[in-house]
């Protein structure tokens, strides 16, 4: 299970590097005259438009005759938006790559290898000679031992 999870966690943040999406977005634009009213609560409500992000309304405000117009657009966005969410994303991918390698390996060598008894030892000796197996692999591997463990 442990495998299949690192396996299916490399696919998974691998694919946000590849993958896209549309959203709408939706822009707002005005025709008007150029006789332009320049009272302070005309001046104040064009402020208020352009710090909310609506430009176009901000200039109908206080011309005469102005027609306000909208616009409805899609913008495709990346999930990952910058270099450094791709990096992050790519060196987590190549980190856990080792990591499967060597999980895949203890597996095979704890349970595969070792799946069916010799003829005449009981399952009970068969699964203590994986965890000595493993335990020497583990040692070899910590202290670059070669000596080998009693059971």
């Amino acid at each position: 299970m442990q495998i299949m999870q690192f396996v299916i966690g490399v696919y998974y943040a691998a694919a946000h590097s590849f993958i896209s999406y549309d959203i709408p977005v939706t822009s707002t634009y005005a025709n008007a005259s150029e006789t332009q009213n320049t009272t302070v609560p005309a001046i104040v409500k064009s402020i208020i438009y352009r710090a909310a992000g609506a430009e176009g309304l901000a200039e109908a405000v206080g011309k005469a005759g102005a027609e306000v117009h909208q616009t409805i657009g899609y913008k495709t966005v990346d999930c990952l938006d910058t270099q450094g969410q791709t990096f992050a994303t790519w060196l987590n991918v190549f980190y856990l790559g080792p990591l499967m390698y060597l999980f895949m390996r203890f597996f095979y060598r704890s349970y595969i290898r070792r799946s069916s008894p010799a003829k005449g030892k009981s399952t009970v000796k068969a699964v203590e000679g994986a965890v000595v197996d493993a335990a020497k692999g583990t040692d070899r591997a910590l202290n670059g031992s070669t000596r080998s463990r009693k059971a």
